[in-house]
């Protein structure tokens, strides 16, 4: 009959013991984050008033009528457009393709 009791009680000790681990929840895994990597931070772009500089250096004339645009490319660059008239006596357009980022002259276009 101990034997009996012993194994009753160890047996109910056993059950016990048994339900704190199912009372528990288990660890759940972490988040995943489906994160893209960090973008660069976007670089200063050149003055304008430099940009006119350097052009007037490279072609004396003047900047037309109507503002410098700034564009973005189909690479991500970002450029000005500068329409510019040269001095007399050839007094042509040129549009000039600038870097905005680095000041350099990438094409006196058409």
């Amino acid at each position: 009959m101990k034997r009996l009791t012993i194994i009753a009680l160890a047996f109910s000790a056993g059950l016990l013991a048994g339900q704190g681990a199912w009372a528990q929840k288990p660890p759940e895994p972490p988040p995943v984050v489906d994160k893209a990597p960090p973008k660069e931070a976007p670089k200063a772009l050149v003055r304008q008033e430099e940009v006119i500089s350097q052009i007037q250096r490279q072609s004396p004339g003047g900047r037309l009528q109507g503002s410098i645009r700034t564009e973005t490319q189909s690479n991500g660059q970002v450029v000005y457009r500068v329409p510019w008239l040269t001095a007399a006596p050839e007094n042509r357009r040129i549009d000039y393709v600038v870097d905005a980022q680095t000041g350099r002259i990438l094409s006196p276009g058409r």
